[in-house]
């Protein structure tokens, strides 16, 4: 898709924005499109019509622009790339914008630009935390738990996580204990579990297992109860064994406790015995239940233990043509964007370099699955070679 880059010229009377087109790929496409371009000075905010790459398309002011939108329609096509004091100014202001649809269009433009590193992850949080504290349209708010979720695992260092985490339990757990509608309840909760790494966080969430119920008593659902026990694990809870025999004698369907017994050798920190479940895998009949085998390798390959599932990525990739000849359709993509999405360290970006390098007749729809799946390693490894 096109790269679009607002560009701003000093001119004698003010200023002049255009907006610049790049293809990523380096050919010469163009995407005739128009977009509804945003302008805000220190007085005043101007909307209008643009056309990408044309100089004769254009908005001027009088005062020098701090904030500079290409798009706002949220039916453009591109990357919109912010320069600096953009990204300054939206970090700092966006919750101060009422329309919720618009909060919308540049939450999903300063997603974009947290992806390609143009602007700081730190940064990026503080935004998201505030306005998770104070955002009150529904499905913006899931949408923002979602990134929430993202930029605390996948952006910021493990030292940045150690300094929020606390902060970050403290307003979640507020939300889940304050609401009262339980579907809104459930999304917070779900938020919850997946960020705790305190002890305080880990309290809370052994409480809710052993009473099954939220704040307020609104009960979890059998899944709900096998996801949080799974979760405990990972995260090291010091009695795994009993919390696991403890959920099991709950399960009632026979189906449901297959897929739990599947599932928790991955989150064991026993590593023979995460090994023995990874080439386990090898066989198809093992992987014929490919929901369970999704969820697996959620847990195998989370990012809080990221580190010592790296050695299994090499596998995964040499796995993925007989997973296309043996599986669904859309289980190679799944099974490796679920194996990569937790990675980040330069060794995991190594490993899919040095595999594709190998393969030069790997099939294309699985070389560009790959590519997908590792995109995030590849972008931050940009970032570090040039700053």
């Amino acid at each position: 898709m096109p790269v679009i880059k607002p560009v701003v010229t000093s001119q004698q009377e003010g200023y002049k924005i255009t907006f610049s087109e790049d293809d990523p790929a380096g050919t010469i496409r163009h995407w005739p499109q128009t977009l509804m371009a945003m302008v805000i000075t220190r007085t005043d905010t101007l909307t209008g019509e643009v056309t990408p790459a044309d100089n004769k398309s254009f908005i001027t002011t009088e005062e020098e622009p701090v904030c500079i939108v290409p798009d706002i329609s949220a039916i453009a096509y591109g990357t919109f790339i912010f320069d600096s004091n953009t990204a300054d100014f939206l970090t700092l202001n966006i919750n101060e914008f009422t329309d919720p649809l618009l909060r919308g269009v540049l939450w999903v433009n300063m997603y974009e630009n947290l992806v390609n590193w143009m602007i700081a992850p730190a940064a990026f949080y503080k935004a998201i935390f505030t306005s998770l504290e104070v955002e009150n349209d529904l499905q913006l708010r899931n949408y923002l738990a979602g990134l929430f979720s993202s930029v605390f695992w996948d952006f910021l260092s493990a030292e940045e996580r150690d300094l929020v985490a606390a902060d970050a339990e403290k307003m979640l757990w507020k939300k889940v204990s304050q609401t009262s509608d339980p579907s809104v309840q459930r999304t917070w909760f779900s938020l919850y579990r997946k960020i705790a790494m305190t002890e305080d966080g880990m309290t809370n969430l052994i409480k809710i297992w052993d009473s099954t119920l939220l704040p307020g008593g609104l009960k979890l659902s059998e899944d709900e109860l096998c996801t949080l026990t799974l979760t405990m694990v990972l995260k090291g809870y010091d009695n795994p064994e009993k919390i696991i025999a403890g959920q099991r004698a709950r399960i009632t369907g026979n189906d449901r406790l297959l897929q739990f017994d599947f599932v928790v050798p991955s989150v064991s920190s026993n590593q023979k015995v995460r090994d023995a479940f990874f080439t386990s895998l090898s066989d198809p009949m093992n992987r014929e239940h490919e929901p369970w085998v999704i969820e697996a390798l959620g847990y195998l390959h989370n990012p809080m233990v990221a580190e010592r599932s790296e050695k299994y990525i090499l596998q995964s990739l040499e796995m993925l043509e007989e997973i296309k000849s043996t599986g669904d359709i859309f289980f190679p993509g799944n099974w490796i964007m679920t194996t990569l999405a937790g990675h980040h360290s330069a060794g995991a970006r190594a490993t899919v370099e040095e595999y594709l390098d190998k393969h030069p007749g790997c099939p294309p729809d699985l070389k560009l699955k790959i590519l997908q799946a590792s995109d995030h390693l590849f972008r931050r490894a940009s970032v570090i070679n040039d700053p």
